[in-house]
């Protein structure tokens, strides 16, 4: 996270952390141990005393108050101030990692109406929908066992169900669960019990919440280790996915001069895949991405999609690929939802505007670029969105069409470091949809 980011968010865990209390060092710790994995060891001192900071600037206004409603209504507006300084800058993901960041702090101690209603306004603001806010305050907060019949979370204990959101792990004591986030598509694992458990390498503290990436996992004292595959294959079971082969046998294109571009290559990959196409400049692999695409065809080999050849009978596999190239495919002077708009009105011929509308707004959501649907693209010279969301943007003219095999062409060329790392993430989240993709590394 940014310095920017991590500022704001001290501000927010000492505002949240004074409402219905006067005690605040279960939060400090949490606060720290949060900074702990955030930072370098060096600078944690530096963003808890920013925290003690504005603790202190609290007591004495407080102090100063006989009104304490007065006191959660300037709180309140302090909160609004402070997300929407940052809203732009943090992703869907970010949001709503610290908005579940925030319920377990609180959940340190009883919730109070004031800090509820201080971490709602912290998710209006994040654009996080209700219900899914309902769900993250579930799994920290479990009145009752209702939500085991509640698809997104899966529960992993010692006790015997016939529900199919639930997995035995005989001798475990309390219980995992895992939440599923459709919008953000993350997995947010927590633990209550009594076991040590590991969480990719390191301990996992019982109570607390923590992301569950693809490669990880959890090691119990009982059982076999909690992989991500086994958690994702649980929530992908009864998904109506188009499974996916991909060969390239023995292809060679020759240049116009005669000299090979790819000589006797062959591939075979299938769904759920991130691929990488790495090389030099001028080695061949913006070339190697359109012969894969159907743009241009090999002098020798073949490549079947599901056993169909790509060349001999296109038509059969109309909609399977999409291709997005390294040349942005905006025009500057349309907004963000018109962009995609109208590229889905050509895609969709026979769908209505209503449709279509809908369409976009849900594909806007999914890649996190709904806040800033009615802003203007611009160009290089005139920037009025940042690179990383022109190049969602330009993924996304190709995703609202919903192709099984993606190519993208350099997709972090030009990008900061911190847009080239969302856009990587984007594109892997999108391979665990059931998705093949295939991407060209500078």
């Amino acid at each position: 996270m940014s310095e920017e980011i991590l500022k704001a968010l001290m501000q927010l865990f000492a505002i949240i952390a004074k409402q219905d209390s006067e005690e605040f060092e279960g939060e400090r710790l949490y606060v720290e141990n949060f900074l702990k994995k955030q930072v370098q060891p060096k600078d944690v001192d530096l963003y808890i005393s920013l925290f003690d900071e504005k603790i202190q600037e609290a007591r004495k206004k407080s102090s100063r108050r006989a009104n304490r409603k007065l006191t959660s209504v300037t709180d309140s507006v302090s909160v609004l101030k402070i997300c929407m300084r940052i809203n732009k800058t943090l992703d869907h993901r970010q949001k709503v990692i610290s908005t579940i960041q925030l319920l377990e702090m609180v959940s340190l101690r009883k919730m109070g109406k004031q800090r509820m209603d201080i971490i709602l306004t912290v998710a209006d603001v994040f654009n996080i929908d209700l219900k899914e806010f309902d769900k993250f305050n579930q799994l920290i907060f479990p009145q009752d066992d209702t939500f085991e019949e509640d698809v997104d979370f899966l529960i992993i204990d010692d006790k015997h169900s016939e529900r199919p959101n639930h997995i035995r792990q005989k001798g475990l004591n309390g219980r995992i669960v895992i939440l599923r986030n459709i919008s953000s598509e993350l997995f947010i694992v927590r633990y209550t019990g009594s076991h040590d458990l590991i969480l990719n390498g390191l301990p996992f503290e019982t109570g607390s919440c923590a992301v569950f990436n693809p490669g990880s996992s959890i090691k119990t004292p009982v059982g076999k280790p909690i992989y991500f595959s086994d958690v994702f294959e649980h929530f992908s079971q009864g998904a109506d996915k188009m499974a996916i082969s991909f060969i390239a046998d023995k292809i060679s294109y020759k240049f116009d001069k005669g000299n090979f571009g790819i000589q006797n290559l062959s591939i075979h990959e299938q769904q759920n895949s991130l691929i990488a196409i790495m090389g030099a400049s001028g080695s061949g692999k913006s070339t190697l991405l359109n012969i894969m695409a159907g743009n241009y065809r090999p002098h020798s080999g073949s490549i079947r999609i599901n056993g169909i050849d790509l060349y001999d009978n296109p038509d059969e596999l109309e909609g399977v690929i999409g291709l997005i190239p390294q040349d942005d495919l905006l025009i500057e002077n349309l907004s963000v939802f018109e962009n995609l708009f109208f590229n889905a009105r050509f895609c969709f011929k026979n769908k209505s505007k209503e449709e279509i509308t809908e369409l976009v707004n849900e594909t806007l959501k999914s890649l996190d670029l709904y806040q800033i649907k009615d802003l203007a693209v611009g160009n290089s010279l005139n920037k009025l969105i940042s690179g990383g969301q022109r190049k969602r943007l330009n993924i996304a003219l190709e995703l609202i069409r919903e192709p099984s095999i993606l190519f993208v062409d350099e997709p972090t060329s030009g990008l900061s470091s911190l847009d080239s790392e969302n856009v990587m993430d984007l594109l892997r989240r999108l391979s665990l949809t059931g998705k093949l993709i295939f991407v060209v590394i500078h």
